[in-house]
């Protein structure tokens, strides 16, 4: 692929890309955009061309302005409240009324949003009570889910309705929704 006369006119390496000298040099480093790009133009290989067009699309493309403002860091207090999504599980309480003189559990219930709400019982409750109260907070059907206890591992199905909650090991615990 070496052709005696490119070859020639490469090993000079100072020309215009006709093999002529050119008069003055300019050192690469000093060179402008615009005196490269019309350098690289008038060489004869298209590769070169191709240069030049990419240079001049980068230019064309390229942010006319740098960033200049100011940034936070972590470590800084933020100024603005954090915003608050309104009307949430979390904003209610889902849990059914209880006889206060009766034993209480509390349960966490993690919604299949990811959401938590954090509800109270009487331990002898059913656990259609739980049922009941995952549904409201969720605003699905019970038919549309199960729940599971994570009183043990692996995570145990509370698919028996009419057993109580305390017999069913829900006692101060995560109680996980999965959507069916």
């Amino acid at each position: 692929m070496l052709d005696g006369a490119t070859h020639g006119r490469r090993a000079c390496g100072h020309g215009d890309g006709n093999g002529e000298r050119e008069s003055e040099m300019i050192p690469f480093d000093e060179l402008t955009k615009g005196q490269l790009v019309e350098l690289l133009k008038a060489h004869p290989s298209p590769d070169m061309r191709q240069v030049a067009e990419n240079i001049m699309l980068v230019e064309k493309y390229a942010p006319q302005q740098l960033f200049t403002g100011g940034g936070h860091t972590l470590s800084e207090p933020s100024h603005a409240p954090p915003p608050h999504a309104p009307n949430t599980a979390k904003d209610h309480d889902y849990s059914p009324p209880i006889d206060t003189d009766k034993p209480t559990t509390k349960v966490t219930l993690r919604l299949h949003t990811g959401d938590q709400v954090k509800l109270t019982f009487n331990n002898a409750m059913p656990v259609k009570e739980l049922y009941a109260a995952a549904a409201k907070a969720s605003n699905i059907g019970v038919a549309s889910f199960r729940l599971f206890s994570s009183a043990a591992f692996p995570p145990k199905p509370l698919d028996d309705h009419a057993q109580s909650l305390e017999e069913a090991g829900v006692m101060e615990c995560l109680v996980t929704q999965k959507l069916k």
